[in-house]
């Protein structure tokens, strides 16, 4: 339970964080990101349907298969974090502005993730598109990805820069790690640097959730894990929470702590699904496991219509 003391002392880390959002870069990063997420955010409800008969549109389901794919390339070509949640903002986006049907699914998969390892990676750092195509498993040519590049970059007005909740994370995680003495005590910052990883892992786990991710802001959803991960550290966690909240507007306090919920929910039935997958069988057979559920969902179309059939845009 909160103190009686605790409004005073909310107060008083609200007006510190805001000094330190005034003045330090971070806060003008956290200003840039919360600008482009007012730009281009808007929650996608995806289809619920399950089976491959008749589909027109593109299930959540699918689309958390193919979040899963992202994964698994960046981890097989030792790609940074940044690549997998911008890939995963684009198709979101991509898929709320124009309708496809889920054979386009894999080209489209294919070009958002390509684009986005363009943004984030120095060219001597980039994979070849080719060997991209080929590592993934992927039956779309790269002169198919070409175009739904071209596609996806006319919808989006050649301007691929987008708030993840990744930068958000980073922001808030910067913000704590250097304001947070006053309600964590002098091994407070050292303790908040110490989890940036298990945060950002943990953030990860939550990208094949359409559920959260697609229909949560970015600033809401990192806001709440962050509020999550203080409430296992400091009793003060619901002020620090409040008071990042009203730092940023993001969203109002019934929001951020539904959305705690949900990722409450989330994150432990993710903790018991890979226990029992470490009794069960190793991680070779888990990669394969989604390599060959990706197989098995773009197999249901045939191929030769990938690069020729029209885009329905909404």
């Amino acid at each position: 339970m909160q103190s009686l003391g605790e409004p005073v002392l909310s107060a008083a880390f609200e007006a510190q964080l805001r000094h330190h959002w005034n003045v330090e870069r971070v806060g003008s990063l956290l200003k840039k990101h919360l600008a482009r997420e007012r730009a281009h955010w808007k929650p996608r409800k995806y289809a619920t349907h399950t089976s491959s008969a008749l589909q027109e549109e593109i299930s959540g389901v699918q689309r958390d298969y193919t979040v899963r794919w992202f994964s698994s390339i960046a981890n097989l070509f030792h790609l940074p974090s940044e690549v997998l949640f911008l890939a995963t903002t684009l198709l979101d986006e991509f898929l709320q502005l124009v309708r496809v049907k889920p054979r386009f699914l894999q080209v489209i998969a294919c070009s958002c993730f390509f684009l986005a390892a363009k943004m984030i990676l120095d060219n001597e750092e980039m994979p070849s598109l080719a060997s991209l195509i080929r590592c993934g498993g992927c039956e779309c040519s790269v002169s198919e990805v070409r175009r739904m590049e071209k596609v996806i970059l006319e919808r989006f007005g050649w301007d691929l820069t987008r708030a993840t909740p990744l930068d958000f994370l980073h922001a808030y995680h910067a913000l704590l790690e250097n304001n947070c003495e006053s309600v964590l005590g002098h091994e407070g910052p050292r303790k908040i640097a110490s989890l940036k990883q298990l945060w950002e892992s943990k953030l990860q786990l939550l990208l094949a959730q359409n559920s959260v991710l697609a229909n949560e802001k970015p600033s809401s959803v990192a806001l709440a894990l962050v509020s999550l991960e203080m409430e296992g550290l400091t009793p003060h966690w619901l002020l620090i929470t409040v008071a990042l909240q009203s730092l940023v507007g993001s969203g109002k306090p019934e929001n951020i702590i539904r959305c705690r919920e949900e990722l409450s929910r989330h994150l432990q039935m993710s903790r018991r699904r890979q226990a029992s997958k470490r009794k069960m069988e190793p991680d070779e057979e888990e990669e394969d496991c989604i390599y060959d559920s990706i197989k098995k969902l773009y197999a249901e179309e045939n191929h030769q219509s990938t690069g020729q059939a029209t885009i329905e845009v909404v």
